[in-house]
């Protein structure tokens, strides 16, 4: 009983002592969240110079404390999140290299719910080398696992965006017609008596200046395009935002809310450039512009973007297309 006893007693001393390392304990390839709503802050940084908070204010994340976040930046990661598989550790063979090149390349992503310590905090690699998954690493583990979300094929990684400008919300405005007072649409090219201004005199009763008999159906279905106006995103290119700080716009929308709040565009023609898809007007002639984009200044002329013709066509127009 004796030597039975002290052989029960080695291998439980055996097992506690290597256990760790030829033994998977659950919690190092468990990076799946199931649920999401319990996600109050994700912190992801790099070893450069980036670094990004996304944090839930009830309803509404914003990046950095400072801007609103993209909506569908944000559920494309907190699905990833919840998604997750793991699909293999990574081989004998990988191991090595893999553990290198994430302890000087990968991301560091941290999640919280309302405790103050993170709830996970792992590492996301490069993509791995069937370009199924990426490889993961649980913060205090030594094995690395290849994780994939089952039913996408390619790099997870994407979704863990580094740059907070592409995080930001590209919305210029979210005004519903009830919330809008009126709307200018001053132009500053050959356009320029076509210039007008419409405002809201009673519920869904509108006048129009300079002085006419405005079709109230119209009037309306522009105050409608307000809803929800977006940009391509913002131009953060030095060189190429420099020629167009004190160039003048050719039209500057100007939308004045109920409580008196101003949201101004200012827009500036795109130069004509080999990806743009109409080099030539109607007569043959070159164009002298991108017809297809525009660049434009919100926010007290402090933020730079680009925007759609297609986004603004039902805004652009004159001041006739609004009369009876």
């Amino acid at each position: 009983m004796k030597k039975i006893f002290f052989l029960f007693l080695f291998l439980l001393i055996t097992f506690n002592f290597f256990g760790c390392k030829y033994f998977t304990p659950k919690d190092e390839k468990d990076f799946a969240v199931n649920d999401t709503a319990l996600i109050q802050k994700i912190f992801i940084t790099d070893k450069g110079k980036h670094q990004i908070l996304l944090t839930r204010e009830k309803n509404i994340w914003k990046v950095n404390k400072k801007y609103i976040a993209r909506k569908d930046a944000i559920d494309l990661l907190l699905a990833g999140m919840q998604d997750i598989r793991v699909n293999r550790p990574a081989s004998i063979s990988e191991h090595n290299n893999v553990v290198k090149e994430m302890a000087s390349s990968a991301l560091k992503v941290e999640i919280f719910t309302k405790e103050k310590e993170p709830v996970k905090t792992y590492y996301v690699g490069s993509i791995a080398k069937n370009y199924q998954g990426n490889y993961y690493l649980m913060e205090g583990s030594e094995q690395p696992y290849v994780v994939e979300i089952p039913g996408f094929n390619g790099e997870v990684s994407v979704r863990y965006i580094k740059d907070e400008m592409d995080w930001r919300d590209r919305t210029i405005c979210k005004l519903l017609p009830s919330e809008i007072k009126s709307v200018e649409v001053t132009y500053f090219d050959e356009r320029k008596s076509e210039s007008f201004k419409i405002e809201e005199k009673n519920l869904n009763e509108f006048i129009i200046s300079p002085n006419g008999k405005p079709d109230q159906k119209k009037c309306f279905s522009l105050f409608g395009e307000f809803r929800k106006l977006n940009s391509l995103g913002f131009v953060l290119d030095i060189p190429e935002i420099e020629p167009y700080k004190n160039k003048p716009p050719f039209v500057v929308i100007n939308i004045i809310t109920n409580e008196g709040n101003h949201q101004t565009l200012e827009l500036t023609h795109v130069p004509l450039g080999k990806r743009s898809k109409k080099q030539y007007d109607a007569f043959g002639k070159p164009m002298s512009f991108d017809s297809e984009n525009y660049y434009g200044w919100i926010n007290n002329h402090t933020d730079f973007i680009m925007i759609q013709d297609f986004s603004l066509r039902n805004i652009l127009k004159l001041r006739k297309d609004f009369l009876k």
